[in-house]
Parts: C-alpha cells; structure tokens; sequence
C-alpha cells in the first residue's frame, strides 16, 4: 500500500500531507482554551498594526520608541515577534469583534487570530516531509510526515498564538533552503530570510548560522560554501535592519545589544515544579525528561531504537559514511538541546518545538529498520497500528492537545509528581463546569495565573478580592507551586469542594456551597 502511495508525485503527496496536517489543526481550534500569553500577543499584535496602517512617519516612530516597543524589556526575556504581529495583527483588527473601527465583527478576537497561524504553521509538515526525504528516503519521510502531523504536541503548539510554531517553521525551512536547494541565489534568498524571520520571532532562530559555518569549513568546496554562508549572513543581517524598527534607531548595534540582554536574562531562572518540588534549581536532565513524557510511546521507543543504532560500535562505524549536510544537522538537534539543557531559564514543551521534528525523523529512521525485518503483512500492521493509535490520541484528547502525556509513563496522572501538566490553565474549564452545573452563580473569585483569560468564558462579575460568600476557584497550578496563601486557604476551608479535570489533568478547584448553589448536574 505504502508503495503505490510513494508512487504519487511529490506535489500530490505534498498536498495530501498537508490536509492531514490541517484538519486537526482547525477542527474546533476555537475550544482549546486560551493561554494567558495569547492575550499578550493579541494586544501587541493589535496595536502594532493600527500603529503602522497611520502610515505616519512621526507617530510610527514615536509608537516604537515608548514602551511599546516590548524587545526593549530589561527584566525578562522578550521575543522580537514580528512575524507573529504581522500575520495576526490585521485579522484581529479588520475581523475581530470590537477590537477596531475597521473590523466585520466576524468572530471573537482570539479566533480569527489563531486562524492564519494554523495555515502557516500546518506547511511546517510539508517541510518536515521534504527535508526527511532528503535525509533518508521517501517512506520513511511520508510515515515521518503523517505521524507528525498528527502529534498533539505540534498540533497544539501550532494553533496557539505564540511564537514557538513560526520559529519551527523558519528554522527548518532555513535549514532546507541552505543544504538542499541547488539553485546558489534562490538557496541565499531563502535561507537569509528564513534566519531573518527565526531571529525576529526569538533570538535563538539564529542558531542554524552555527551549522551553516560547520558544514561550510568541512565541506569539500571549503571556499565556495564558506562565500555561501558569508553571504547568508550579510543579507540576513540587512534584512533585519530592514524589518525591524529597532534597528531603524540604532543601527549595527541593536542586534548584538539585543542578543547580549537576552543571553544575561535567561541565567535568571524562574521558579518550577520538577520532581515533587519547587525551585529555582532545575536540573540540566529537565528537558530530556520532558521529552519522554511528551512524545507518543511509538516514538519514544522509536527515538531509544535510533539513538541505539546511533551510538552503538556500528553507528560509530558508519559515522565517518553519514553525508556532512545530515552531520550538521544532528549537530543543530543536540547543539539546540545542550543549550536549552544547561540555560538557568527553562518554561514548557514548547521550547523543544525546533527539534521536535528532528525527534521524529530520528524515531520513523529506527521504526522502518525494524519493519523492514518483519514479513511484508506484519510490516504492515505494525505501521497500521502505529498510525491507528496516533488517530485514537487525536480523538481522545481534543480539543486541548497541551494534556497529553505518554501513556507508557502514566499518562497526566502520573506525569504532574515531575512536571506541572495545567500550567496556566483551568479557567475554561472551571467556567463551563459552573455553566453546566450551577447556572445560577452570577461572581465568583479566581486565583490562578488563567485569571486574564477567565472574561473569555465567564460573563458574570469575577471578584478581585476573594468573597467568601460566593464561589472561588483555584488553579490545580497555583496549588502545586504553593502559591496559595494561607489566608485563602483559611476561606475555602470549610467549603465543599467540586474537583475540575480534563483527559486525567488536574485544572482546578471549585470551592462553594453546595446549600447555597445547590448543582443540577452530574459531575461524575
């Protein structure tokens, strides 16, 4: 079956690849609930193009030099984001309800923001695809190019309104246009305004500058491939200058000021729950435990089975054969991770999404070396099977993909004593529960970093102190961090108490009277 379907031309597949990318992607993508960062991003994307449309020299310049300009933070780490201003900013303004003068008022603000995301960010399969098949061969890139298309991570992470899909995308797009377009001009344009774009989404987009120098020094045409990456630098360094308005203001200097802030800044560590504790003091093994909690079991044993090969005598063997471009690039995946691993600063999943297709690549490599050993009909099944279960995780954990944790761990259950698996999350939840069940609260109190995203959801008055007479709510989250005070705790105490869960993960906790707002639901 898999080898009439590799038949196809590549614009078929390539098209076909991208429909199973979508679909998941946009079915019901306006109930995963809101992360507090996309309310951020949506009034900074809003305001900046309101600010630009003026086409007014003096006001423009006068909106980035305030505050406005939000890269010029000194006390956190801040992306430039301009790509993700530029592709949601007019839709929020011209579509988003209320948001403007100009808008059609055709949906909530956060919809129609998300929905160019998700066009955008569903080619970043079509990239996965092609650049496996230039590392390996046709059938494994189309396995590599379903199943990732079809993990919860990418398609969670994808139709949010933040940063780390984009950066994905223009990161491996970079990469492809550098080692495998022939063409040497259409491969520098590419490339320089793929480095362009990835830098201005976060500043780690120019790591792949550090593979291109590589493979440039020890490629066999050292001269022509070093002119090569010379020339990607200048004109990704001119295009920044061009897009970026605080270069406008100070040039040459702004992007190693930039750099410079952001490297002091991410040794400022944050505090996080990690093995049944909070601290500041995050182990550098932090991601790669993320990393096994997250991937689908089918991968996870797929990614040991490949890192096996890899590091075994025979892999050493063969490492001399493996093609430089591949090298580089492997290179990238742990020169990536290192530096997330060993940074003071570390946050969620998506920080790994860079690679998170290099995870995949790696893993559908071991998976089709075992099936090439079995008989042709349990090759089969066994991919069947791996695909089935990928559809049956789809199914079970829409619309919100961010709860799902491997089951061979666990599953959320057991995956929150290591990691906080509702971070941030809980007011969509909470709020449809109340809906549901006690239609008749009118206020309630929220303590929870989710708070900014509860008006969403909750039409009723949200309290900004705690009234003890009316129902609160705490994020499972805020408990877990011990962020809870005891004051708080001291009110609730007495309360009944309606727990919140989604798909296994803990979200929330509902404190009321059950006399007072007695329930006409059942919460089992």
């Amino acid at each position: 079956m898999m080898d009439k379907i590799i038949k196809f031309k590549t614009h078929y597949i390539v098209f076909l690849l991208f429909v199973i990318a979508i679909v998941p992607r946009i079915y019901r993508f306006s109930q995963q609930p809101i992360y507090t960062d996309e309310i951020t991003w949506m009034v900074r994307a809003k305001e900046t193009f309101l600010a630009l449309r003026t086409f007014n020299r003096q006001h423009i310049k006068n909106y980035f030099q305030s505050s406005n300009a939000w890269w010029v933070n000194d006390n956190d780490t801040e992306a430039i984001a301009l790509p993700l201003t530029a592709a949601t900013g007019p839709f929020i303004a011209y579509l988003g309800i209320g948001q403007s003068v100009l808008t059609r008022n055709v949906a909530r603000d956060f919809v129609v923001a998300r929905f160019p995301l998700i066009v955008i960010n569903s080619f970043t399969v079509v990239i996965v695809y092609l650049l496996t098949r230039k590392i390996t061969d046709k059938k494994t890139a189309l396995l590599t190019g379903v199943l990732y298309a079809l993990d919860p991570v990418a398609i969670s992470y994808s139709r949010l309104i933040i940063n780390d899909g984009l950066l994905t995308l223009f990161i491996l797009f970079g990469i492809y246009s550098f080692f495998y377009i022939e063409n040497v001009k259409t491969s520098i344009i590419l490339s320089s305004l793929s480095i362009c774009f990835a830098f201005l989404t976060k500043p780690i987009g120019l790591l792949p500058l550090i593979i291109f120098f590589f493979y440039a020094i020890f490629s066999d045409k050292k001269m022509k491939n070093f002119i090569k990456f010379t020339l990607i630098g200048l004109v990704s360094f001119v295009l920044i200058h061009f897009f970026w308005p605080e270069a406008w203001f100070h040039p040459f200097t702004s992007v190693f000021e930039y750099l410079t802030r952001q490297f002091k800044l991410i040794e400022n560590s944050t505090e996080m729950f990690f093995a049944g504790s909070v601290s500041h003091q995050v182990p550098f093994y932090y991601y790669f435990i993320l990393i096994c909690l997250r991937v689908p079991s089918y991968i996870f044993f797929g990614l040991l089975a490949s890192l096996y090969f890899f590091f075994t005598k025979t892999g050493r063997k063969k490492l001399i054969l493996i093609n430089l471009k591949t090298l580089s690039q492997i290179i990238y995946v742990f020169v990536f991770f290192l530096f997330l691993s060993f940074a003071s600063k570390k946050s969620g999943v998506r920080y790994l999404l860079p690679i998170w297709p290099y995870i995949y690549i790696g893993a559908c490599c071991a998976i089709f070396r075992f099936v090439k050993k079995l008989p042709e009909i349990f090759g089969g099944f066994v991919l069947l099977a791996i695909i089935s279960l990928s559809l049956f995780n789809i199914y079970k954990y829409e619309p919100n993909y961010d709860y799902y944790y491997n089951e061979i761990f666990g599953g959320p259950a057991v995956a929150k004593n290591y990691v906080s698996t509702s971070l941030c999350y809980g007011a969509k939840e909470s709020a449809d529960t109340l809906k549901k069940c006690f239609p008749q609260v009118t206020q309630i109190s929220y303590v929870g970093c989710a708070r900014s995203t509860l008006p969403y959801y909750f039409s009723g008055i949200i309290n900004s102190q705690i009234d003890p007479n009316q129902p609160v709510v705490i994020e499972a989250y805020y408990e877990q961090m011990k962020y809870v005070t005891t004051k708080t705790a001291k009110l609730v105490k007495n309360k009944d108490v309606i727990n919140v869960t989604k798909n296994g993960v803990d979200l929330a906790k509902i404190y009321l009277n059950l006399k007072q707002f007695p329930k006409s639901c059942s919460l089992n």
